[in-house]
């Protein structure tokens, strides 16, 4: 009787065993089908991003002068996994490239022009640090987004993952000419150029103000054509006037300034 029931223990366990060893291998099969869908998966959304930048820059290269748009991708390829576009200037294509296990996943998409400014300018560089590109969006990158702004400016193509999209002032410069005067009543015209993000000129009408330690100055002035004149005009002290111009930027302002010799006669 005891062997009889020692044998049929043994069955059991065996069969315990065998239904476990199906289990697991229904199991295992069934992870390794799930780690290549979700890979696949990951790939097309992938390749959709990367052809979508692709066909942006293609657009803007075929528009023309003027054109302008704003785009939108996903800071990550599915809320988790990193990865990065290259504009790639060798071989003329837009690359996106990320990591799954140990696997390293890149795939190039054809563009027409290389021609760009990139801001910010973050250059792709090859193993032995030779520049090849610019980096326009990196998840493991702070000035990363999800916008991109891009333009076309007489044939260049503008591409800024920065929050702006109409011109705004960037930089100034100033000069005064003549940079000599004598007192009672001589001038001399200090003009002020501003330019915008695309060092192009900023649009006409933006209110410049100008201040002077000697004699007087027109306090403000509009840019026509990017550069706003006023006129200093000496008075009866001598010295170095001090001509500080002034534009408002966003909540800060962007200022220069420059020196007037007013001498005696």
């Amino acid at each position: 009787m005891f062997g009889s029931k020692g044998q049929s223990a043994n069955e059991l366990l065996v069969i315990y065993m065998f239904v476990m060893l199906i289990f697991t291998i229904f199991v295992l099969s069934f992870a390794q089908d799930r780690s290549a869908e979700i890979q696949a998966s990951k790939v097309r959304l992938a390749d959709s991003i990367g052809e979508r930048f692709a066909y942006e820059l293609n657009l803007a290269a075929r528009s023309g002068n003027g054109y302008s748009r704003k785009m939108n991708y996903p800071m990550t390829l599915d809320g988790i996994t990193p990865y990065t576009i290259i504009l790639n200037n060798i071989s003329r294509t837009v690359d996106i490239n990320f990591t799954v296990g140990a696997t390293n996943y890149t795939h190039s998409f054809p563009i027409i022009n290389t021609n760009a400014v990139v801001t910010p300018n973050i250059p792709a560089l090859l193993p032995d640090g030779t520049p090849y590109g610019y980096v326009l969006h990196s998840t493991n990158l702070q000035f990363s987004r999800g916008d991109m702004y891009i333009q076309n400016i007489d044939g260049e193509i503008l591409i800024s993952t920065i929050t702006y999209f109409v011109s705004t002032p960037w930089d100034m410069n100033i000069a005064a000419t003549p940079d000599e005067i004598k007192p009672y009543g001589n001038t001399s015209t200090v003009s002020v150029f501003v330019y915008d993000q695309f060092s192009n000129p900023i649009p006409d009408g933006t209110l410049v103000r100008f201040q002077t330690t000697l004699g007087m100055i027109d306090e403000f002035a509009p840019t026509i054509n990017g550069t706003a004149n006023a006129t200093l005009i000496s008075g009866f002290d001598v010295g170095p006037a001090m001509v500080n111009a002034t534009i408002s930027v966003g909540g800060g302002q962007l200022s220069r300034s420059i020196r007037v010799s007013i001498v005696g006669i």
